[in-house]
């Protein structure tokens, strides 16, 4: 009897995405591109992955991947269009603004458009989800205060339930910490210690 083949597991990172009447996955080496013709047709493209040793590097290979796959999820979008719609996608005509990019820069255009798109999202996504919270937040302060850190039973806290609750489970030890102070740091450590003192927990 011959011997069983022995049986090799490899690790590999397989991602993709969703195209036009299709669908586009990628490896560490290759990714490949599946698209549904007008004709029912599946075209498939085999494309390989530029190895790049400057994309590992540390704070680097990030913000690299990051515009990588946006720039590659563009570019397989355009793609299965082209392929999904057959002879109606090249039936539409240029915009103005297509034509002035392929006037002034080309067949880079095209790639110039894909890295300003890229870099306008990005600026965009930190505008909406980081910046504008931020900025909100600062201006309701301003109007409505909002407070901040205080010492110990100065706050809206309920710290006598938590106090109560802590002799009921038996805590031996409790540990105060004050991130912010709006004032001198140690006035706010005095008023907690005379605050607990009044507990008689000092």
């Amino acid at each position: 009897m011959e011997k069983a083949a022995k049986r090799i597991n490899v690790k590999t990172s397989v991602g993709g995405q969703a195209v036009m009447e299709g669908i586009m996955m990628r490896g560490p080496a290759k990714w490949c591109l599946a698209v549904r013709t007008p004709s029912g047709q599946v075209v498939t493209e085999l494309h390989d992955v530029k190895a790049q040793p400057w994309r590992k590097w540390p704070l680097v290979r990030g913000v690299a991947g990051f515009v990588d796959s946006l720039v590659t999820g563009y570019k397989t979008l355009m793609r299965s269009a082209e392929l999904a719609m057959g002879e109606d996608f090249a039936e539409e005509e240029p915009g103005k603004f297509d034509l002035w990019v392929e006037k002034h820069f080309g067949d880079k255009g095209a790639k110039l458009v894909m890295v300003l798109a890229g870099g306008l999202g990005v600026l965009l996504a930190a505008g909406l989800f980081m910046l504008a919270p931020t900025a909100a937040v600062s201006g309701l302060d301003t109007l409505v205060p909002l407070g901040g850190w205080k010492p110990v039973l100065e706050g809206n806290m309920n710290h006598l339930a938590i106090l109560k609750a802590c002799r009921q489970a038996g805590v031996q030890d409790l540990m105060v910490e004050q991130d912010e102070c709006e004032g001198d740091p140690f006035e706010a450590l005095s008023l907690s210690f005379r605050n607990l003192q009044s507990c008689g927990l000092c």
